[in-house]
């Protein structure tokens, strides 16, 4: 918690930024971002047993930057600094509206430039440790005194608000789990004092709460297809939240893709929810990915055993086999195989022993790790929470590939009615598994490829 005081303030001054940390700059958010619990210890083998565990949970909280995740912290940024600009204490207009809290549904708010961002990806790409890191860079309470608004001794200022949507999908629960989540931060007991208002009622409350508490960014996490999309409540909900933009107060919603592709049907709110470029992302795709190169380097080389294997090729390469380029999968893989070379009194954790914990995760985990390392979305068909239909259209049909009719034997009758004998390198595009390892993507190569196949086929069979 922040304290500011001033006993004289300009009117131009904005109390609500200026109490902010300084602004960060482009060059410096890579730096501000990255996080590792083991650069506070000097030395990890004096280090006691119970540290070295306690060390391994913290593996969850390591965060290595990628472009991506730079240009969502400048986002954020950007929104809370103009979210704050449409709300100044010093305003006594402003402030007025702090007092105006109609219970008819509707509500007085300022002009405002705030927006909704959407963080979107499938369940271990780490999209809640992106939102969650970025959220770590501002205090959560500031404590105003002393004049720094109109009409006020003092007031508190909620800078980042997180608030995970109700598992039962339901409007009441989402009101109760915004109210619970400021009760946590302010030792209130909103949550049960407004328990017995109506739905309705609580609406309006509970927005006016927000509010008053000057809420500089309101990160909305867990939604998905089931809590959100599939909820009879999604459109009043999504309406309140609307409401909450209309109070200048910028919106981060963190989900899954399926939370929100019911939304596309109506233009109207499509516009606004997606007014920024959404942030979509997606696991590695491949050993060679610079961003696997990033992150996977550094959960592999976040190790607390006495002798370390380094980072190289082959084990880039199986790691990355073995988790599907899901930063989630690959923490869970090493910290597993971390308690198994303690149970076994190893000093090392192999590659071998690292591929016998993957075999470990739940086998619907490793069907979606499959599925990922050889572009097979047959595999992940059935699965609702996968973005199937994206990856439907990334990915070729692997099935396609495997009962196209007697492709070798085409490719070879295609080489024998060339003139030339000269001898050929090997065309990658008479076998679907020779593609070239950098071809980490695969999409247009492999369609390239299916489209010469059918070709070779209609000629042979005409």
């Amino acid at each position: 918690m922040i304290k500011t005081k001033n006993k004289t303030t300009p009117q131009e001054r904005n109390p609500l930024i200026d109490s902010l940390p300084p602004f960060v700059e482009m060059a410096d958010h890579p730096r501000r971002l990255a996080f590792n619990p083991l650069n506070k210890h000097t030395s990890l083998t004096e280090i006691s047993e119970e540290n070295r565990q306690s060390l391994l949970d913290d593996m969850d909280r390591l965060f290595s930057p990628t472009r991506l995740s730079i240009e969502a912290a400048v986002e954020v940024q950007s929104m809370i600094r103009c979210g704050y600009r449409d709300r100044r204490p010093l305003s006594p207009r402003y402030m007025a509206t702090l007092y105006d809290q109609k219970h008819d549904g509707s509500f007085a708010a300022p002009g405002t430039n705030a927006r909704i961002l959407v963080f979107k990806g499938i369940t271990g790409v780490g999209k809640d440790a992106l939102a969650n890191r970025i959220c770590a860079q501002y205090p959560q309470i500031i404590d105003h005194e002393d004049g720094d608004a109109v009409g006020l001794k003092r007031y508190t200022q909620i800078v980042v608000l997180r608030v995970y949507m109700s598992s039962d999908g339901s409007r009441s629960g989402f009101q109760q789990e915004i109210l619970s989540a400021i009760d946590r931060l302010l030792q209130t007991d909103y949550s049960t004092t407004l328990k017995a208002r109506s739905v309705s009622e609580r609406d309006v409350l509970v927005a006016n709460l927000l509010k008053n508490l000057h809420v500089g960014l309101l990160v909305l996490q867990e939604l998905q297809a089931d809590n959100f999309a599939g909820s009879v409540h999604r459109e009043v909900m999504l309406n309140l939240i609307l409401r909450f933009v209309n109070l200048a107060i910028p919106i981060v919603c963190v989900g899954n893709p399926g939370a929100f592709e019911w939304i596309s049907g109506n233009t109207q709110i499509w516009r606004r929810l997606h007014h920024r470029p959404a942030i979509i992302i997606h696991p590695a795709y491949g050993p060679d990915d610079p961003v696997w190169q990033q992150v996977g380097r550094s959960i592999w080389e976040y190790d607390l055993m006495p002798k370390r294997l380094p980072w190289s090729r082959e084990v880039s390469k199986r790691f990355y086999m073995a988790s599907g380029g899901f930063p989630g999968y690959a923490s869970s893989i090493k910290q597993l195989a971390h308690k198994m070379a303690w149970a076994r009194g190893l000093d090392c954790i192999s590659l071998e022993l690292l591929e016998e914990a993957a075999n470990l995760l739940d086998p619907g985990i490793r069907r979606v790790i499959k599925a990922f390392t050889t572009r097979n979305w047959d595999l992940i068909n059935d699965l609702d929470d996968t973005w199937i239909g994206h990856y439907r259209n990334a990915w070729p049909s692997n099935s396609k590939i495997k009962t196209t009719p007697d492709i070798k034997a085409i490719a070879t009758a295609n080489k024998s009615n060339r003139r030339t004998a000269k001898p050929e390198k090997t065309n990658i595009l008479t076998d679907p598994n020779t593609l070239p390892e950098k071809d980490l993507r695969g999409t247009f190569a492999r369609q390239q490829l299916l489209k010469q196949l059918e070709g070779a086929k209609l000629s042979s069979e005409t």
